[in-house]
C-alpha cells in the first residue's frame, strides 16, 4: 500500500525504522520519493487477530477465471500492440478508461477485440477469455487446448527449435 507521509516527524520515523533493520541506502528502492513510501499495516495488528482484519481493503478470493481474465489482457496487448485498458506513464488508469472497463458489456468487449486484433485465431481466444461473467470464461484446460497454443511447425521433421518455431508461427501471420 502506498502512503504519503503526512510531516516531518513521520518522515524521520520511516527513516529511523528503515536504519534499525538497516535496510535504507542512499540507491534503494525503500528511500520516499515526493514523500511516497510503501506502507505495511502489519505493525498495527494485535496478535489475536487475522492481519487481514486491518487491511485498508477487502480481501476477494481468487479463482482460475480471474487469471483467464489476466491471461486475456496480456495476450491482447501482445497481439494488439495496445492495452485492453490504457493507463498513463505511470501505470495508472484514467478516470474515464476506469468508468468505461466498469461498464463493458461482452458485445463491447467483443467488438474492441474484433476492431484491435487481426488474427482470427487470436481473436478467438480473446473473445473467450474476455468476458464479462467469470462463470463464462474459458477454464485454463480449455486455453491450453486452444488452437491458438498448435503450433504445427512447418519444416521437414520435429524442429522445436527457436528458429523452427518462430518460422511456424509466421506461417501463421502472428510475426508479421
Amino acid at each position: 500500500m502506498f502512503y504519503t507521509l503526512a510531516n516531518d516527524a513521520e518522515y524521520a520515523q520511516y527513516v529511523s525504522y528503515w536504519h534499525s533493520v538497516g535496510g535504507l541506502k542512499d540507491d534503494d528502492l525503500l528511500q520516499p520519493h515526493s514523500n511516497v513510501v510503501v506502507r505495511s499495516f502489519r505493525h498495527i495488528i494485535p496478535d489475536d487477530q487475522d492481519h487481514h482484519m486491518m487491511l485498508p481493503y477487502q480481501l476477494v478470493p481468487s479463482s482460475p477465471a480471474q487469471d483467464a481474465w489476466a491471461l486475456g489482457c496480456l495476450m491482447f496487448e501482445m497481439v494488439s500492440g495496445m492495452e485492453l485498458v490504457p493507463t498513463n506513464r505511470d501505470q495508472e488508469i484514467l478516470p474515464r478508461f476506469k468508468r468505461m472497463a466498469a461498464t463493458w458489456t461482452d458485445e463491447a468487449l467483443h467488438k474492441y477485440i474484433h476492431e484491435s486484433v487481426l488474427d482470427d485465431v487470436a481473436r478467438e481466444l480473446l473473445c473467450k477469455l474476455l468476458v464479462v461473467d467469470p462463470a463464462q470464461r474459458l477454464s485454463m484446460d480449455q486455453v491450453v487446448a486452444h488452437r491458438y497454443f498448435d503450433v504445427q511447425v512447418a519444416t521437414t521433421g520435429d524442429d522445436r527449435t527457436r528458429e523452427g518455431i518462430v518460422r511456424a508461427a509466421a506461417q501463421r501471420h502472428l510475426l508479421t
